[in-house]
């Protein structure tokens, strides 16, 4: 003998199955593109803290791409680039930094 506590969750367990089975795609394919590139940057000596969220926030174009140090020293570190762009976008955002006064090199490292 079921209870109804038991049907419903068979019920529960169907529809999650099902939804599983034909929404799966979905979900992935609804994530927008994204842009995530590691880089080596050296600025210039008249930069007091490279590291410094702020400064590292004014290299790029746009608030919706951020840059995190992620290790380094002195003047040169390895940051990540993550926004939300296509290859193409993430591209012309790496090249924009490369012409901002403080960055004396960058080099990226990999881009996905």
């Amino acid at each position: 003998m079921h209870t109804e506590g038991s049907k419903v969750r068979a019920a529960l367990i169907a529809v999650g199955a099902i939804a599983a089975m034909l929404g799966g795609n979905k979900v992935e394919s609804a994530t927008p593109d994204r842009c995530q590139a590691r880089l080596v940057i050296r600025v210039t000596l008249d930069v007091p803290n490279p590291r410094d969220p702020s400064f590292l926030s004014a290299l790029t174009s746009s608030p919706l791409y951020e840059l995190i140090w992620i290790k380094g020293h002195d003047q040169t570190g390895t940051v990540v680039l993550r926004g939300p762009a296509t290859d193409y976008h993430c591209a012309e955002e790496i090249k924009r930094m490369r012409n901002a006064s403080q960055i004396e090199e960058l080099k990226v490292l990999n881009q996905s």
